[in-house]
Parts: structure tokens; sequence; C-alpha cells
């Protein structure tokens, strides 16, 4: 374990480069002329891909090459030893000590790496990933998604993690329900974009953290086992702009999902669910409220206590085919909540268990982890057989399977 690693260059092409030290590979890719993309990994360690970048909004059930560079705008920039100037006038230059980056606008640094290690690159800083950059006092920060408080981020840490977090503080409670490490710094120098490619459980610390002994930091830590980040400048609309390209675009939503959607837990919840609705539907006529949708949520799945999803409930919902109809016949579309979870004790968990079809355990047992009403394993989409017994189910009727006691297997 040491704090100074020599890089030299092993790779010159026209829209990357590549440092070695050791085993340690650091790449930056020019994948536009106002973006890069840089990726600090062992070469012993297999890249896993990602889902989470799509440039060509082209679906895939296997993910993209962490390293690939489909459907980028690639450029190549002006080269002088270890600068590269980029064609929107932003300076990369890489100090191969360390390999450390500095990102300049003229002659004013607009960020850089926090000397003198921003990265684990031998486990300096203890297991997993890390990358340390310069914070400015004053700064502001926007993004990471769904999170609590003011919309300025700076000051504060946020664990990045999705987690059902039903009555949560909307200005204390972290983490929230989205997975987004993406954030816009604005300083005194202008703006810029990060983008860290990960799935995994992280942590965005944006001056929280205070050391003496380093210069202003804020930095990323992840449990991933490698690290590859995406830098975008501009303005702030610009970047935003440039972060939406990259993960790719949605498709236009229908016209219907711009009117009221409606949406609530007692409904499902209530033991006269029916009853409940029908005097939805009436209020809907006496104040003459456009309605065009409404969110069905998980107690139309229920058994007994717990929820056990592409089951109907036909206590409360004696006719689902009659339900949907009749607000269809209202103008109102049924949007079932669903999830790729099955608790232990569901009717098709044993069955989808021997096919192999959930996130596995390394002896490959089934992964069980707490659900909402108990322990449950997620269905693997990398899976093919698992993808597709997904799309069929949620495509097709559900039968209704209603019992007031599953036994459990």
């Amino acid at each position: 374990m040491k704090f100074n690693h020599s890089f030299e260059l092993v790779n010159d092409a026209a829209s990357y480069v590549e440092y070695e030290s050791g085993n340690v590979t650091a790449r930056l890719d020019f994948i536009s002329p106002s973006a890069v993309r840089v990726a600090v990994f062992n070469k012993t360690e297999k890249l896993q891909n990602t889902f989470n970048v799509n440039p060509q909004n082209i679906l895939s059930r296997t993910g993209r090459s962490r390293l690939d560079t489909s459907g980028f705008s690639l450029c190549t920039p002006k080269k002088d030893s270890d600068s590269f100037l980029l064609p929107c006038g932003v300076k990369a230059e890489v100090n191969t000590n360390n390999f450390l980056l500095t990102f300049s606008t003229g002659n004013t640094v607009l960020f850089k790496d926090r000397a003198p290690l921003a990265y684990n690159l031998e486990n300096e800083f203890g297991n997993g990933v890390f990358h340390y950059v310069s914070r400015e006092e004053g700064e502001h920060i926007y993004g990471c998604g769904d999170k609590g408080g003011s919309l300025d981020k700076s000051g504060r840490a946020f664990r990045i993690e999705t987690t059902d977090c039903m009555g949560y503080n909307a200005e204390t409670t972290d983490p929230l329900y989205k997975h987004i490490p993406f954030y816009i710094c604005e300083n005194s120098a202008g703006a810029y974009g990060i983008f860290y490619d990960t799935s995994c459980t992280s942590k965005l610390d944006f001056g929280k953290e205070i050391n003496n002994y380093y210069e202003p930091y804020k930095y990323f830590q992840s449990d991933d086992s490698c690290l590859v980040y995406y830098v975008f400048f501009g303005t702030k609309l610009q970047i935003v702009q440039q972060f939406s390209a990259l993960c790719g675009t949605q498709a236009f939503p229908p016209k219907w999902s711009f009117d009221y959607c409606a949406s609530t837990m007692a409904y499902t919840d209530a033991e006269n669910s029916s009853e409940e609705f029908d005097g939805f539907l009436n209020k809907l006529h006496d104040t003459g409220l456009s309605c065009s949708g409404f969110y069905l949520s998980s107690g139309y799945t229920s058994i007994g206590n717990n929820r056990y999803v592409f089951n109907w409930n036909t206590d409360k919902f004696p006719n689902p085919s009659e339900f949907v109809s009749k607000f269809k016949n209202e103008g109102i579309h049924i949007i079932p909540n669903i999830k790729p979870a099955f608790l232990i004790d569901h009717p098709m968990y044993s069955d989808l268990a021997k096919r192999g079809l959930f996130v596995k355990n390394p002896d490959g047992t089934p992964f069980v982890t707490q659900f909402w009403d108990g322990g449950g394993s997620y269905l693997d989409f990398t899976n093919p057989e698992a993808f597709d017994f997904w799309k069929t189910q949620v495509r097709k009727t559900a039968r209704p399977r209603h019992r007031r006691h599953v036994e459990r297997q």
C-alpha cells in the first residue's frame, strides 16, 4: 500500500488515452466536444456491464460495456504532452503522479482532483472506490435526483440508494426513492456536471466532511470494484441535456397522462374497496373534475395481510375485468402497482426458484432480503428467462388466486 503511483502513457489514440501503473489502468475517452469519460480500474477485475448509459436509445437485456464508445460523437482534442484541449475550450491536464486531473477554462481552474491522492489505487482509503475533487467555498451543487431539503445541496452528504420510504420527511430524510449519482457544480469559474456510472450503493459528500490535512474537497464513494464517471461542460442547461442524451431519452408519454391521475393506498387497503372506488367515481361526477388515470396501489394483490404480485384479491375485487372496464368507460386508465419481488410464501415462489429466475447467492440459492411484508427475492433481469417471464406476466390478465391463507413452504 502506498500513496505514490507513477503512471505511464501506454495508448495514445485519436479519441482516448490510457495510462498504467502496475495493475491499474486509467483511461480518458473524449466522447464529445464537451464531455469526457474517466475510468480507473484494476486490469485483473472484470468490469460489469452498465444499464445506466444508453446514448442510442436501444433496449439491451445484457446492458452495455462500461468502456463502450458506440453512440458517442467522439472528438480528437488538441494534445500537448499530457494536456488535452477540448473543442468547447476546456483543457484537461494529467499529472502522471497518482493520475491527478485538472480541468481549466483559460487560466482558471474549473475543478481538479484532490492532491496528493484522489483515487483508491491500492486500497489506501479502504474497500471500494473513491474519488476526491476540489471544492470552492460558496459553490452551488444541484442534482442527485430524488433528495430532500433545499435545491442547493452544497455542504451536505447523501447516500445514493433506492428505498421505499413512505412517510419521509421532505427536508431531512435520506435516502429516498431514486439512485442517481449525478450532480452539477456551479462555481466562480463556470459549471460542470459529473455522473458516476454505477448501480452500487454509494455516497456523495459535498463538503460535510472536513479534513485539515487537505484543501477543501468533496468526494464520491461506492461499493463498486471500478470507477467510471462522465464529466460534462457548458451551461447548466447544456449539462442536463448532455446527461439526458447519455442515459437515453424516454418515450414521449401519452397525452392522457398529462391529465390528473389519482392515487391512494386507502382504497385498495380498505375491506370495502369496491365501494370506495365507486365513491371516487361519484366524486368526479359531482365535482366535474377531469381524471384520466388511477395508480392502483398494491392492496389489490393482498392475501391476508401480505401483498403478492400478479395476484388479484377477489374479496375486494370480485371481477377485476369488470372493475377495469368500469374505469375505462369513464376515460380513466388503471395503472397497477407491480414490483419484481416475490415473498417466499408467494404461490409462484417455489417454481421460480427451481427455474433459477431470482438473484442468487454465491452458492446458487435465491438471495432473500427484507421486502414489504417479509422475506422475498427479486427477479434477475440479466437472466433471459426471467426477463421473458416478467414481460409475459405484465402483459396478460392475471388469474385470480386469492386465498385467505397461504402456508409457508
